[in-house]
């Protein structure tokens, strides 16, 4: 998460200077005209603002950067906590959020031809875990009229809370 902080002094921004107030109707040629302009807005009236992506949120976790880590690191880089518009829990919800987004289901032909012939009993099984993303493996297993198991569907999960459960059984 970016955090661009006007709270410190901005040489850019004179104080003896008009302000235009916003208007209706008012438009932009970009995002950082638009910035610029509320920027120098807030601070003529008396508070700072602060801009966000929630990228640079979602790269540090998954390079492994802990959600306290990361929250104390946008702190340092606004100032003080009162500049934040948000606190760490939420943080905390949108990376679990976004961690769902990467929950992976997958059963190809032949393996829902299989569940149609031999789904009277199916097994599912979250025990084996991948190594580098640490995301629970789950297997949808059944046994043919052979007595071998044989593989209907898996997923990868980016947790294993409810919500990632209903979802994967609402794919399957």
């Amino acid at each position: 998460m970016e955090i661009d902080s006007n709270s410190g002094e901005n040489p850019l921004l004179n104080e003896s200077e008009k302000v235009e107030e916003p208007k209706r109707g008012m438009c932009f040629s970009s995002k950082q005209e638009v910035y610029t302009f509320y920027a120098k807005y807030a601070k003529h009236v008396g508070f700072s603002i602060a801009y966000k992506t929630q990228r640079r949120l979602e790269i540090n976790d998954q390079a492994g950067i802990g959600m306290s880590r990361n929250y104390n690191s946008m702190v340092v880089e606004a100032g003080v906590y009162e500049s934040l518009t948000f606190d760490e829990r939420d943080t905390r919800n949108y990376i679990n959020k976004a961690r769902r987004l990467r929950n992976l289901f997958w059963a190809d032909a032949m393996s829902r031809a299989a569940y149609e012939e031999f789904g009277d009993v199916v097994s599912f099984d979250t025990t084996y875990l991948t190594n580098k993303y640490d995301m629970p493996f789950a297997l949808f297993i059944g046994v043919n009229h052979h007595g071998q198991s044989i593989l209907l569907g898996c997923g990868l999960l980016s947790s294993e809370d409810t919500d990632t459960f209903v979802w994967l059984f609402k794919s399957w």
